[in-house]
């Protein structure tokens, strides 16, 4: 299968996506589970995407997520990704389409973390506790400081 295939048919996939902007390794997935001979690993396929015009490939925070290598598949299963996300150039989201974006991801953010500590909050150490209670608070006057942002741009 020739590259152009392959991103012809990451095209297609993207274009029916949900989500605007999605992890490169979801995708990838994605065409492994369509494509029987799909040859290529995940770090030459975000290579051939870059090189396509119609994609934006973008680095991400969540290159940086809290866990290690050996648990991505566990993380993948529940929806979690790590490295570059991918977007088609043709869908670039609006101001007001990012602003939604974001306040549905802190929104779920917090209600993660809230939910995280109420299952078993006898999981932490008395500094374990300190800890998450001080992100759940920045998370929370984060989500403040962005919803009063919002409401001075309308």
């Amino acid at each position: 299968m020739t590259n152009q295939e392959i991103t012809n048919r990451a095209h297609v996939l993207l274009s029916e996506e949900e989500e605007i902007l999605i992890p490169v390794f979801k995708l990838y997935e994605l065409l492994k589970d369509e494509l029987d001979n799909l040859d290529l690993e995940v770090e030459d396929f975000s290579t051939v995407l870059k090189e396509d015009k119609r994609f934006m490939v973008l680095d991400s925070q969540s290159t940086m997520e809290p866990w290690n290598e050996d648990e991505n598949e566990k993380m993948a299963e529940q929806g979690h990704y790590q490295g570059y996300r991918v977007m088609l150039k043709s869908r670039i989201p609006s101001k007001d389409e990012m602003m939604q974006v974001v306040t549905e991801k802190m929104q779920s953010t917090l209600e993660s973390l809230k939910t995280a500590y109420n299952v078993n909050p006898d999981n932490f150490d008395d500094t374990e506790e300190e800890e998450f209670l001080q992100i759940l608070k920045k998370t929370h006057d984060l989500q403040k400081k962005f919803d009063n942002i919002n409401k001075k741009e309308e």
